[in-house]
């Protein structure tokens, strides 16, 4: 699916999890498209913990102890995506760059290699996500935090549908075309009359998923706190890395076909829309991409100050190191 250009974008293309805290990371991919500077990128990069320690605190009253817990795994991961993720990053940016700069037509293969690549860093990250080292964390959450957290994110689903049921298909499809031409527009990518009609028949063609994800996930989410409460159980370590390996998935698993279909549909957009570039696009890409790669590098090396703290523990109990 292709993603959203710009924080400020309402259009989503990806559904969601209830879990916000899984997505703050995301930011730093959507944002990366709107700007190739350090100047915009850093502050907003350094801001991701902060972003991930409010979700965590709207989940519920959390005493000291448990805010520490989930301190140590926040930083850990932290500071592993920086010095890990970010030049990866700019590699894959910097072949990108390569590629389609020159007007040599390119392959399938090549799509599916790049897309592999992404879905590589994706996946590492899922690895390396602070939840996958919170089992202790959550076993020592009380029922009435269970039910306090279980009882928002209902509520926060039922927003979204509301939300997402305002408009019409055609509405939804005109909103995301809208984003993502205006959007591409101020970074100084301007689409060519074909790949506007290109871009609209595609998102007319990709089948709808997001009423399918609500259900999959609010019967997940039953289950996921079920499972919660069951604290003392001596599987439950077993047990909610299994629950929460399937939370990435949902679609994948339970709309294998659908989900195949979509995707398919947007490497064959990518493939389309790399071959017809212009030479202002190719020149535009020549010079906007290595510069955002830089940029991720630089961030990379950047100092955290957390790192000089006597409390921080970069150890492999609280994440990747």
């Amino acid at each position: 699916m292709i993603p959203t250009l710009c924080p400020h974008s309402r259009v989503r293309y990806a559904p969601k999890t209830r879990l916000r805290i899984f997505l703050a990371l995301v930011l730093l991919l959507v944002t990366a498209a709107c700007s190739n500077s350090k100047l915009v990128l850093s502050p907003l990069y350094n801001r991701l913990d902060d972003m991930m320690r409010k979700e965590f605190d709207k989940l519920g009253d959390f005493d000291e102890t448990q805010i520490r817990a989930f301190e140590q795994r926040l930083q850990t991961f932290h500071l592993w995506h920086r010095r890990n993720e970010l030049p990866l990053y700019a590699d894959l940016l910097d072949d990108l760059e390569m590629a389609i700069s020159t007007p040599k037509r390119k392959t399938a293969e090549q799509i599916a290699e790049w897309s592999e690549r992404i879905e590589e860093r994706s996946r590492t990250v899922r690895v390396c996500h602070p939840v996958n080292f919170s089992y202790e964390l959550m076993k020592t959450v009380t029922d009435e935090q269970i039910d306090f957290i279980e009882k928002r994110f209902a509520r926060e689903q039922t927003r979204n549908r509301a939300e997402y049921l305002e408009k019409t298909p055609e509405e939804r499809i005109e909103q995301r075309y809208s984003n993502v031409i205006k959007w591409s527009g101020r970074i100084g990518l301007k689409f060519t009359q074909e790949q506007k009609q290109l871009l609209k028949a595609t998102l007319e063609k990709q089948i709808p998923l997001r009423q399918r994800y609500w259900e999959l996930s609010g019967a997940w989410n039953k289950q996921f706190f079920a499972l919660t409460r069951a604290q003392n159980s001596f599987t439950y370590d077993r047990q909610m890395t299994a629950h929460l390996e399937k939370l990435w998935n949902l679609l994948e698993t339970n709309e294998a076909e659908n989900w195949s279909a979509n995707r398919a549909l947007w490497s064959q957009f990518a493939l389309d829309f790399v071959n017809s570039m212009t030479t202002a696009q190719r020149e535009w890409a020549d010079a906007w991409l290595p510069k955002l790669a830089d940029t991720l590098r630089d961030i990379s090396n950047d100092s955290v100050k957390f790192e000089s703290s006597p409390d921080f523990a970069n150890r492999a109990e609280f994440g990747c190191t």
